[in-house]
């Protein structure tokens, strides 16, 4: 599943970018922040009244890259979203994307129907648009759950109930593509039964 509003691109974000080229500033920042996450981590074991996790926060995983929210990080709010304020890519950008698209999906060797484009629902990019011509230039599939009645938090990322509500919509929506794509186990002559495989 992509959420491809858009996905496939050849710009770099400035940190990667600083991560890419490893400057010493770079290094020593990174070094710094190491040395801090250890220092953290020790005294917050020492006594944990020191780090009650009462300020909202949030942070990645570190086994799993899942995000983790401590506290309403980001007070609920319901935004209506404003569909003619969306902007969308010019035929060039579009293009320029799938060419890329091609390239990313070739390489990964995935049958394309195996492959679920969408675009999350926000009040700046015409995101359905934009995956739909890349889905239709890329021959995958793709999945537009309706955004009717659907709420932002701050006009880009949705609020609790209307990413329960979407989300939810496009797992049922993309269910029948993954017992497609999804091999039943295989059996050998014996009879064991094999691992299950993606096509």
């Amino acid at each position: 599943m992509i959420n491809a509003d858009p996905f496939f691109s050849d710009k770099i974000s400035q940190p990667a970018r600083d991560a890419l080229e490893g400057r010493p500033a770079f290094l020593w920042r990174l070094a710094l922040k190491l040395i801090f996450q250890r220092v953290h981590r020790a005294v917050c074991l020492a006594g944990s009244y020191v780090c009650p996790e009462s300020d909202p926060s949030i942070f990645r995983s570190a086994r799993d890259g899942e995000w983790n929210w401590i506290g309403p990080y980001v007070k609920e709010k319901s935004v209506p979203i404003d569909r003619p304020a969306q902007t969308t890519m010019t035929p060039e950008e579009i293009a320029a994307a799938s060419k890329l698209g091609d390239q990313i999906l070739d390489q990964i060797g995935l049958d394309r129907q195996c492959v679920v484009l969408t675009g999350t629902p926000n009040s700046f990019l015409d995101s359905t648009g934009i995956a739909m011509a890349l889905a239709a230039s890329l021959r995958t599939k793709s999945i537009f759950p309706p955004v009717d009645g659907l709420s932002t938090l701050d006009g880009i990322h949705l609020n609790l109930a209307s990413a329960e509500r979407w989300s939810g919509q496009f797992v049922q929506a993309m269910t029948p593509t993954l017992q497609k794509c999804i091999s039943p186990p295989i059996h050998n002559r014996e009879g064991v039964a094999g691992v299950a495989t993606a096509n």
